[in-house]
């Protein structure tokens, strides 16, 4: 009888780690999935940034023909 009670435990024990580790399982693809979206937002707005600084830039230079302290705007836009 002891042993039929301890089968019986171990198989609930062990389905709980199974559904444990299941449920740690659609945790982290969802926290993957959410950095994914995080990071492609992230992206975006610098790449938006980027375009902005850029058109400022082309508007600053045909207006006051002096733009060397337009890099200082933006660490993306360096480059220009």
């Amino acid at each position: 009888m002891k042993e039929k009670q301890y089968e019986v435990k171990l198989q609930a024990v062990e389905d709980s780690h199974r559904q444990m580790a299941l449920e740690l399982r659609e945790m982290l693809t969802a926290q993957q999935q959410m950095s994914a979206k995080y990071v492609h937002s992230i992206l975006t707005l610098s790449f938006v940034f980027c375009i902005l600084c850029f058109l400022f830039f082309i508007l600053c230079f045909r207006c006051l023909n002096n733009v060397s302290y337009l890099c200082l705007l933006c660490g993306i836009c360096v480059f220009l």
